[in-house]
């Protein structure tokens, strides 16, 4: 559990020596969770981009998909200001706004279908 506390002050610190040095002992940090959000979009919230792009490559799902499932609009522009892909595909073929716009988040399907964002 010390690990897993230290991943997370790596993350919100925006320590990536220190968060690349943990994953290295302990990849399954990548996947764990904090109060439900994943270490991407924790390094995301706290605004910590370098971070985020280095666990970019240990993250399983897309984080995008996440946001519009929750309805996460705020959470959905700071994505996409690192890099999130709003057309990126599911093993379904849907994209996240088609996954917001199911859930009726349609303020945020909206938002994820127009570009540019910003």
């Amino acid at each position: 559990m010390a690990a897993e506390a230290d991943f997370w002050k790596a993350v919100k610190m925006g320590d990536r020596t220190g968060v690349e040095r943990l994953l290295a002992a302990d990849p399954g940090l990548a996947t764990a969770r904090l109060d439900g959000a994943s270490a991407i979009l924790v390094a995301t919230y706290y605004h910590k981009p370098e971070v985020a792009r280095c666990l970019r490559p240990h993250v399983t799902e897309p984080d995008i998909f996440e946001v519009a499932l929750n309805g996460q609009v705020d959470m959905g522009e700071l994505l996409m200001r690192h890099g999130a892909d709003p057309f990126m595909k599911d093993h379904d073929g849907k994209t996240a706004a088609d996954h917001a716009r199911a859930r009726g988040h349609t303020a945020l399907s909206a938002r994820l279908e127009r570009v540019p964002w910003l």
